[in-house]
């Protein structure tokens, strides 16, 4: 069908711009358009067919597809398994807070002191940078989660958002304790709590430092606070 479409679509432009190559006459003008119509018409039967087509022979390749799926039998199946790992939605049970809200309370009041629109300026990293919110993250710290995870917002989003604040901080303390487990922190006799402490305020890189020199890496941040005081206060040793 589609070959015999083509042949006479074919012949037929040959004739047209044969035509239209001539001086411009009403007669040829109207040959002209009645080819067009003709094959605007004939163009759109054909599609019409097609459709017919395809709708009577849909049953039968379902039944078909159906019948085959039958005929063979379960070992002659083969699964491929896939192992997903999407990035953990807002909330699951990976970073699920609830699981960390005894920590999270200890740690706001020390933080914020409650107050989830608090955002102050201080100087981190060798850049100037604002602290937002109940746990006081650092833009830098916002700019990992977002990488991490794809999601998108500002700090100003950040700051009037306490749930979304909450989201990031259990996001926050599962990184944490998977580089714990993973250096086997905790067989060193150090406290889990103290340890996500001192992550929190010196980086995760600083609290591996810390627990490898036994504390005696032990900067301390613009407001005097040490990275000992924070692992004394969270580990019950204050």
């Amino acid at each position: 069908m589609y070959k015999d479409l083509y042949s006479k679509a074919s012949g037929m432009a040959d004739l047209i711009q044969e035509k239209i190559a001539k001086p411009s006459t009403a007669t040829t003008q109207a040959f002209v358009e009645r080819s067009t119509t003709g094959l605007k018409r004939r163009a759109r039967a054909d599609q019409e067919q097609i459709v017919q087509d395809m709708e009577q022979s849909l049953p039968d390749m379902i039944t078909g597809y159906i019948s085959n799926i039958r005929r063979t039998t379960p070992d002659e199946i083969v699964l491929a398994s896939v192992e997903e790992e999407p990035a953990p939605a807002r909330g699951s049970g990976t970073w699920d807070y609830n699981q960390i809200g005894s920590f999270a309370d200890r740690l706001i009041q020390s933080e914020s002191g409650g107050r989830s629109g608090v955002q102050i300026q201080t100087q981190s990293g060798g850049r100037r940078q604002n602290m937002t919110g109940l746990f006081q993250f650092s833009d830098a710290r916002l700019e990992d989660y977002m990488n991490d995870t794809g999601a998108s917002f500002s700090a100003e989003d950040f700051r009037q958002d306490p749930d979304l604040q909450k989201d990031v901080f259990a996001w926050h303390i599962a990184d944490i304790d998977r580089v714990i487990r993973d250096n086997e922190l905790l067989s060193r006799g150090y406290s889990m709590d103290g340890l996500r402490a001192v992550a929190h305020l010196g980086g995760i890189n600083g609290m591996l430092r810390y627990a490898r020199t036994g504390g005696t890496y032990n900067p301390a941040d613009e407001f005097g606070t040490s990275l000992n005081d924070y692992y004394n206060r969270f580990s019950g040793q204050e």
